[in-house]
């Protein structure tokens, strides 16, 4: 690199720019990289989350079928009922449903259908960060 009175040469300006396109790149792939592994931790954790609250509605729907089959609720054929979390608390079958991250207790339903003597179960909640799909309140 020679300074004269003319200033720089193109092959100097050339050589800088290549230098700085250079840590540009390098730049870009790290800050790629790192955004990846923000959401793949992010999408992790919404998954696990998913799980406890699909595993709550789970043990509601076996609690359910336990209340069912103790005959204390009947269910005709072809008729559908509605049952509350706050009734399953009150008959002593659940205790308060919490929500993992809040803290605050979680409201909810269950549906259940007699279909040719057959149960449906499905449990609804809903969470401060979670709503099961369909959940109408």
């Amino acid at each position: 690199m020679k300074l004269d009175n003319k200033g720089w040469g193109l092959s100097t300006l050339l050589i800088c720019f290549c230098i700085i396109l250079f840590f540009l790149i390098i730049s870009v792939y790290y800050a790629h990289t790192f955004s990846t592994k923000i959401d793949n931790e992010q999408n992790e954790s919404e998954e696990l989350n998913n799980n406890y609250y699909k595993e709550l509605e789970s043990n509601i729907n076996f609690i359910v079928n336990d209340y069912i089959n103790s005959g204390k609720i009947v269910v005709n054929n072809g008729s559908t009922t509605l049952l509350g979390l706050s009734e399953l608390k009150q008959l002593g079958f659940i205790e308060n449903i919490i929500d993992e991250v809040t803290k605050n207790e979680c409201s909810g339903y269950v549906i259940i259908k007699n279909i040719n003597n057959v149960m449906d179960i499905n449990s609804y909640l809903k969470c401060d960060n979670y709503i099961t799909e369909g959940y109408n309140g």
